[in-house]
């Protein structure tokens, strides 16, 4: 085991790290191994979240210790797959552990920046477009406007209508 790394013996008394209590600090494990062990870690992470926001559904749902147990492992899978390694030391698991941790926090940034940056784009396109018109909508306006109004106020509001318009 590499000197510099800040693992001890009393480490693989802290989940999820006591599945290398059988092989100790030095040891390795294989990948099929260490998925299982930091499923159930999940499992026990995730369980009483779990419990509280899911109910009991008609009999074809997974049951929900089953349900707990699938998202566990496949989310262990899928935090394992960038880092996978036949075998795992729990040097190697702790270091990538915490570049997933890393990595996640950089994907949630950039979602944010990402998701900032689009806000401000449609608040600008939103800013400086012009209300929507429907020709027919504004056309059957004109007609309803002409037909009630005074001539004498129609008249007004045509010419005031015009004025921005002509070409000179």
């Amino acid at each position: 085991m590499n000197e510099s790394v800040p693992f001890k013996p009393s480490l693989l008394n802290v989940a999820p790290y006591t599945m290398w209590k059988s092989v100790g600090v030095d040891g390795e494990l294989t990948h099929e191994q260490v998925v299982a062990g930091f499923a159930k870690w999940l499992i026990r992470a995730y369980a009483q979240m779990w419990y509280l926001q899911t109910d009991f559904k008609i009999r074809w749902y997974l049951q929900r210790r089953a349900a707990l147990k699938a998202w566990a492992l496949a989310e262990a899978q899928r935090r394992l797959k960038p880092s996978y390694q036949p075998t795992w030391s729990v040097w190697a698991f702790g270091h990538a552990r915490q570049r997933i941790r890393d990595l996640e926090a950089k994907l949630e940034l950039l979602e944010l920046t990402i998701g900032g940056a689009q806000v401000e784009q449609r608040a600008a396109q939103k800013a400086s477009a012009r209300p929507p018109r429907s020709r027919a909508f504004l056309q059957a306006f004109y007609t309803a406007a002409r037909q009630r109004l005074p001539a004498e106020l129609v008249s007004q509001l045509e010419t005031a209508a015009t004025k921005g318009t002509e070409r000179p």
